[in-house]
């Protein structure tokens, strides 16, 4: 990978981390006061569209920016982690199995949507 390339993922990445904090906080407000919601749909909608990105684009540097860069950034497995390991430390394993269940199930169902819309 390039020097030139590195530098646009790490710009991306930044891009993609202010987008998450915005969104996420913001979802969060509106969203059940007892659940990660905000987590949650940032990495649905994120997960939909890097299929999207992945089945319309060619392998390559571009490919590359959007999904590790700005994608990869705006999506969050650490956060969504923690978020679930704090509900199940909280007595809320219910809670914490759903949001497993949830988060992995429509992540990977999203992906694979916006893959089928990309033709």
């Amino acid at each position: 990978m390039s020097p030139l390339v590195w530098i646009g993922v790490a710009g991306l990445g930044g891009v993609g981390a202010a987008l998450r904090v915005a969104l996420s906080g913001g979802l969060d407000r509106v969203g059940p006061a007892h659940l990660p919601s905000g987590t949650f749909v940032v990495n649905s909608v994120g997960s939909l569209l890097a299929g999207l990105a992945f089945g319309l684009m060619d392998p390559g540097d571009a490919r590359t920016l959007v999904l590790v860069g700005l994608l990869g950034s705006l999506t969050t497995f650490s956060t969504w982690a923690v978020q679930t390991h704090n509900l199940a430390t909280a007595g809320r394993r219910l809670a914490a199995v759903a949001n497993v269940a949830a988060g992995a199930g429509i992540g990977l169902a999203a992906a694979e949507v916006g893959r089928l819309l990309a033709g």
